[in-house]
């Protein structure tokens, strides 16, 4: 493969809100060893900022607090009309959220193109962005937070009041419910609050006093001390907002821009990389009083490619990753050949040594889990995975090169390699090239196409034949190879599961796709893994693949014993690991094996 070309990303812009579809999540602001700024202190204080327009844990709670609030959260069901979130709701990706800076509450809603007419819906500052191709961001407020009563300020174009009961806390002579506002306050740490010179002290409500108990002089003192205290944590709320959005595509582009410094001289990269973790496991085995570690440090590709992963995880991020010119830059990483210098290559030596292997499987790993992170988040991304990208390498290939081609051949590579030779950085490059291709093809009608026609089943299944081989025993498999091969035959699964309920548009390329995946290799390989599995999750995702398979698969009488003594070990008395399934759990196998065996025996 030629070396890829080192362009500056496209001039283009993106505009869009920057409230959509996700709350936000970032790490601080500081500069690295590598001149690269990262994002866990500004994560600090957005979270220290919101603490007082959110109900969080109150200051002191301890591990078990914490558990117990996620233990009973729930994940709210999306619909077109805005809903307001409780203090520990959770929501599924690709939302369109906000927040009212005012009072901290959140509100959350499918997207929907007329989601602009609908910003005044909720009270609260929303921004709209224009983000640059060199990363800058120009934000504009296009609705403010009223302070105070102006009557119509607070009604929508139909004249209807959005500051109701179910949207906004009671207010008394103000925007400001300062009950409300104290009990938020409070939970913050004493330190915090230092801050703001003290939190002014209520008499106790239950004696029946608080802020109603209030004399006029008093009530006049303490509203006055709660608005400077409120209006200060606003603006610092807002200040930080406006900051995450003008850093994160800057901080983006110049991830970017490392990925292509490293593919300038990937040796000299990953000589310094080498050595960096040389000393490291010195000074650990020389038990070196070290500083701990700081993880915002990103000196390296492989940092850079995991931070990078944890950004694209939000859907406006992962857009800006890709308008900002990153997905050719980071997808020709797949390559060996541009992990190579000038001078290996012109020589079309790819040799490489052990150690250098280990740090390009590590580089190679963490770049397919960036493509299988980004891709997973939306259907507006589907497209990335027919992009051809030849006009990125130089020479130009001769043969469209797409993110699938070039994560089947990895794939393929690995068919032709022994087991049990594998290091550990090569099977962690094996699982995440099979879990971005999986991200890039499942619900994507057209690029299982493209699978397809690059004969993606057949190199699968060849991974599954090699990795559902048994120990020398023949009774066992490996527990690495148990978990790959019971990804790959889940994929399997998904994609016949997708095209006979949804076809794909094209019946003789979905039959084509079914014949490809119930073939004897498919359907014995889910035997032995169903019946060899390591564990109850490998074996009941291998019952699962199964059962879609059976009505086309020419099972033998071989597969028809493995069956039926699984769900003989289901029904005994014994002390085996299905035998003693809880009730319930046992039932959903049994429910699994009587069903294929069903199909069996109708296929005789």
């Amino acid at each position: 493969m030629p070396a890829p070309k080192v362009e500056q990303p496209p001039s283009q812009n993106i505009s869009r809100e920057r409230h959509r579809r996700r709350q936000r999540c970032c790490r601080g602001r500081a500069t690295n060893t590598a001149g690269l700024p990262t994002f866990t202190t500004l994560l600090l204080f957005i979270h220290v900022a919101i603490f007082a327009a959110i109900s969080f844990v109150p200051a002191g709670a301890g591990l078990g607090s914490i558990s117990l609030l996620f233990c009973e959260a729930r994940e709210i069901v999306a619909t077109n009309e805005w809903q307001q979130l409780g203090e520990n709701d959770t929501i599924p990706a690709g939302l369109h959220v906000k927040m009212d800076l005012s009072t901290g509450g959140r509100w959350a809603k499918l997207p929907s193109d007329d989601d602009e007419e609908s910003e005044e819906a909720i009270k609260g500052a929303v921004y709209d962005a224009s983000i640059n191709a060199d990363g800058s961001v120009t934000a504009t407020a296009v609705v403010a937070v009223p302070q105070d009563n102006e009557g119509d300020n607070d009604r929508d174009d139909h004249g209807s009041n959005v500051n109701d009961a179910q949207t906004q806390p009671a207010t008394s002579g103000s925007d400001y419910d300062y009950d409300m506002m104290h009990r938020t306050l409070s939970k913050l740490p004493d330190d915090e609050m230092e801050r703001y010179g003290g939190l002014p002290a209520l008499p106790s409500s239950s004696d029946g006093g608080g802020y109603k108990s209030l004399t006029a002089k008093e009530r006049q003192a303490f509203e006055e001390r709660m608005a400077a205290i409120w209006k200060q944590r606003q603006e610092e709320i807002q200040n930080a907002q406006e900051e995450f959005m003008a850093d994160m595509p800057k901080m983006l582009l110049q991830r970017i821009k490392y990925v292509q410094s490293y593919l300038e001289n990937p040796q000299e990269h990953r000589t310094e990389l080498a050595e960096e973790r040389r000393l490291q496991e010195q000074e650990a085995a020389d038990n070196a009083n070290v500083e701990e570690e700081d993880e915002d440090v990103v000196s390296n590709i492989v940092d850079v490619l995991k931070d990078v992963e944890y950004h694209v995880t939000d859907v406006d991020h992962a857009r800006d990753f890709h308008t900002l010119g990153g997905w050719p830059v980071l997808v020709s990483l797949l390559t060996d050949a541009v992990h190579m210098s000038s001078d290996d290559s012109a020589d079309n030596s790819t040799v490489v040594s052990d150690v250098d292997r280990g740090l390009l499987d590590e580089i190679q790993a963490a770049a397919a889990w960036v493509i299988g992170t980004a891709v997973k988040n939306h259907d507006e991304f589907h497209s990335w995975a027919l992009e051809d990208l030849r006009t990125a390498f130089v020479p130009t290939p001769d043969q469209p090169v797409t993110v699938i081609s070039l994560l089947l051949a990895n794939l393929e590579a690995f068919s032709a390699d022994a087991q049990e030779s594998l290091s550990s950085t090569s099977l962690s490059k094996r699982q995440r090239c099979l879990y971005a291709l999986g991200s890039l093809i499942r619900g994507n009608p057209a690029a299982t196409k493209h699978f397809q026609d690059l004969g993606g089943p057949s190199i699968l299944v060849t991974s599954l034949i090699q990795s559902t081989k048994t120990s020398p025993d023949g009774n066992t498999l490996s527990t690495s190879s148990a978990k790959f091969a019971s990804k790959v035959l889940g994929l399997g699964g998904d994609l016949l599961e997708d095209v006979l309920v949804n076809g794909n548009g094209d019946v003789d390329a979905s039959k084509g796709l079914i014949d490809l995946l119930t073939t004897d290799s498919w359907c014995h390989s889910a035997v032995s893994l169903a019946s060899k599995g390591s564990s109850l999750q490998i074996r009941e995702r291998s019952l699962i693949a199964m059962k879609l398979m059976a009505p086309y698969c020419n099972f033998n009488e071989e597969d028809r014993k493995a069956v039926r003594q699984i769900g003989a070990e289901l029904h005994s008395k014994g002390e085996s690991e299905l035998s003693s399934l809880e009730p319930e759990i046992k039932a959903e196998f049994v429910q699994l094996v009587d069903a294929i065996l069903k199909e069996m025996d109708a296929h005789q």
